[in-house]
């Protein structure tokens, strides 16, 4: 039987966000400001989403993990630590960028930018990769789905609005159909209608026509999505 991956949805909408600023850094016009502004904001907004994440796995992910494999958290928290370095770096990149005004600077700036941005993605995918993979397999050893799944409700009820609303955003655009009709269910069972209402709302405004109408249909009829 399949077993529950705690990390598939956020990792998945993490990863969507990702490749999203990889094409925007690639594209963009540097020497535009209207286009450079919005690589910018992307990359800071996937830094937070990336900052706010690994805090939350600090929190909630490593502990459940600490009293049957300790050397492994400690592998892991070195690693959140070397993320916060290169998110440093980038960050500081960012900001540098956003403060030249001769073209010269701006490009030397933007090139060094698109290099931090590499050396974060690959470290990032490489990380997350690594914690399918190990943590998973820890915790499929110590844990049964049903207490993961009462664990991810947790992590859900601690995080801010404004977080839910952004990491919701990424994974509606990262997941597959039947991936998504699974956590539409979730929250069409355990969430306020109201909150329900503007899950759905996310995700007419998000999907396809073609995809919208199909969890739409599965939502009522309770099939599953192919």
């Amino acid at each position: 039987m399949k077993r529950y991956n705690i990390f598939n949805n956020i990792h998945k909408g993490l990863r969507a966000c990702l490749y999203d600023c990889a094409n925007a850094v690639q594209q963009s016009d540097f020497n535009d400001p209207a286009q450079a502004a919005l690589v910018m904001g992307k990359l800071s907004e996937l830094i937070e989403m990336f900052g706010k994440h690994a805090t939350t796995e600090d929190e909630f992910i490593l502990p459940i993990v600490m009293e049957y494999e300790p050397s492994v958290v400690t592998v892991f928290h070195d690693e959140h630590r070397k993320d916060e370095e290169i998110s440093f770096r980038l960050r500081y990149l960012i900001h540098r960028f956003s403060g030249c005004r001769e073209d010269g600077d701006r490009e030397t700036a933007w090139e060094e930018l698109a290099i931090a941005f590499i050396e974060f993605m690959v470290f990032n995918l490489n990380h997350m990769a690594k914690e399918e993979d190990i943590l998973n397999r820890i915790l499929w050893r110590y844990y049964p789905d049903e207490q993961l799944h009462q664990h991810t409700k947790k992590i859900v009820a601690a995080q801010e609005p404004r977080m839910i609303a952004l990491t919701s955003r990424w994974m509606i655009r990262g997941l597959n159909n039947s991936e998504i009709l699974s956590w539409y269910r979730s929250v069409k069972n355990h969430a306020s209608d109201t909150a329900f209402q503007e899950m759905m709302a996310l995700a007419e405004a998000e999907l396809g026509r073609e995809r919208w109408s199909q969890l739409q249909m599965h939502l009522c009829d309770g099939a599953m999505v192919a």
